[in-house]
């Protein structure tokens, strides 16, 4: 794909991966309206799930196949920011709210890029 110039961004999920982690530590995964109530230790599981152990997994597979596979957070370089509470109560939810992309690191650097 970069003979072509083409740049793959995969987003991924890890719900799953998030509730066993959750059992782990002895608590109970929380919904409200099929949406994750999440507090503070939830956050954590969170961050440690997707910015450990999906994403670096993702990567490995990624760089085994031969493509150049890069790991980053939603944190790294403030990729993500949060455009305030979602339409539901944010008391009921806790730390969650609408996601906005702030940043476009793949283009960065290529002045030629459809990025800047």
């Amino acid at each position: 794909m970069g003979a072509v110039d083409l740049r793959i961004v995969l987003v991924h999920g890890g719900g799953l991966e998030i509730n066993a982690w959750h059992l782990r530590t002895d608590h109970e995964p929380k919904f409200h309206n099929g949406l994750r109530v999440t507090n503070a230790h939830t956050m954590e599981v969170v961050d440690m799930v997707f910015a450990g152990k999906i994403n670096k997994s993702l990567v490995t597979e990624i760089n085994m196949l031969g493509g150049t596979g890069v790991g980053l957070a939603g944190k790294d370089a403030r990729l993500l920011t949060d455009q305030g509470p979602l339409r539901i109560e944010s008391a009921v939810l806790g730390f969650v709210g609408d996601v906005a992309l702030l940043r476009e690191v793949i283009g960065a650097g290529c002045e030629d890029s459809e990025y800047h």
